[in-house]
């Protein structure tokens, strides 16, 4: 489902209930895995007595940095669905023409900053930070 104009970012989508709240102009997900240490009496030992401690591949997470355009409609404004704590759905698009990446991902919104210029031309932005919950998945074709 395509969304007005403000909707349509580049770089992938908010959604909230299906719909698409938010364009994107850019976004960065950063993954981390912490390794986890375990030792037990099957551990390998060395010649000089070392136990060496096996590793899992360990607890993963992901945190992810956005933004992008603010709808100001007051019916429909973007501001009343992004704020600290909310959960959405983001698109977050690699390949534009295809469109390929990450979709569907659930974030829960940590941050987010609203600004505005007094130039009439400029719309309004956000940016943000928030904590994928649960895997973000693989890529795949994006649809919207």
């Amino acid at each position: 489902m395509a969304g007005p104009a403000f909707c349509s970012g580049a770089q992938g989508q908010i959604n909230l209930a299906g719909t698409p709240v938010a364009g994107l102009a850019s976004w960065t997900m950063t993954k981390y895995t912490t390794p986890v240490q375990l030792l037990h009496y099957e551990s390998f030992t060395d010649d000089d007595n070392n136990i060496w401690e096996d590793q899992l591949v360990g607890a993963s997470r992901a945190n992810v940095s956005f933004e992008g355009w603010i709808d100001v409609n007051p019916d429909t404004a973007t501001d009343s669905v992004l704020y600290n704590g909310a959960v959405v759905t983001m698109d977050f698009i690699l390949v534009k023409d295809t469109p390929w990446g990450f979709a569907g991902v659930s974030v829960q919104i940590e941050q987010i900053d609203i600004s505005s210029s007094i130039q009439s031309d400029k719309p309004a932005t956000f940016k943000g930070t928030g904590k994928v919950k649960g895997s973000p998945g693989g890529t795949e074709v994006v649809t919207t």
